[in-house]
């Protein structure tokens, strides 16, 4: 089981940014949460919850979120991975409200091309829907596709070097860059 939790309490909207102002640039608000993950057989189960304890930020609240993941697991001797997500989540932000069911499948194919070079193909479809959402609203749902693919090479070298002190018999240099690619048709829904 793993356990992560984050609480801040701010006495005022304003403290970071008047003691503290190289923190006030990355982080303008505060966040607390807590998170349980289940890790079991090729699957993670986790409750995530955001809450606010400070009174004068609004901060969108999951009250919490239950996740369900299935690794990534292949399909028989294809070659092909599939892997998803269902997540289910109360939010809540001022007088707002709404529980929302999220959902992901995912389809790779990792290929080696040379001996330094791997391509990862990637097909996926995430439905996405709020009940009572934003707005007024009753229901509101989207559903997103994308394919695309990763491409990453990795180059390393070997340097002889030999400390003593330090117990060093060797360096090795690696460099792994990555080409990432997504066509995501109505992404902007």
């Amino acid at each position: 089981v793993q356990i992560t939790n984050q609480v801040q309490y701010w006495s005022d909207s304003e403290v970071l940014r008047d003691f503290r102002p190289e923190d006030y640039e990355t982080q303008q608000a505060p966040d607390s949460f807590t998170e349980i993950t289940l890790p079991a057989d090729g699957w993670n189960i986790s409750a995530f919850a955001r809450y606010d304890i400070n009174n004068f930020e609004s901060v969108p609240q999951k009250l919490p979120e239950i996740r369900l993941d299935k690794l990534s697991t292949p399909i028989g001797d294809t070659g092909l991975y599939y892997s998803f997500l269902n997540s289910f989540a109360y939010l809540e932000e001022g007088a707002l409200d709404s529980r929302r069911i999220d959902s992901l499948l995912r389809f790779q194919y990792p290929k080696r091309l040379a001996s330094n070079w791997t391509i990862l193909p990637i097909a996926s479809a995430r439905w996405t829907y709020y009940d009572e959402a934003v707005g007024g609203e009753e229901s509101v749902s989207r559903l997103l596709t994308e394919v695309g693919f990763d491409s990453q090479w990795s180059f390393n070298r070997i340097w002889e070097v030999k400390n003593k002190t330090w117990d060093i018999d060797g360096l090795k240099h690696l460099v792994e860059p990555v080409l990432q690619y997504r066509y995501i048709p109505n992404a902007d829904s």
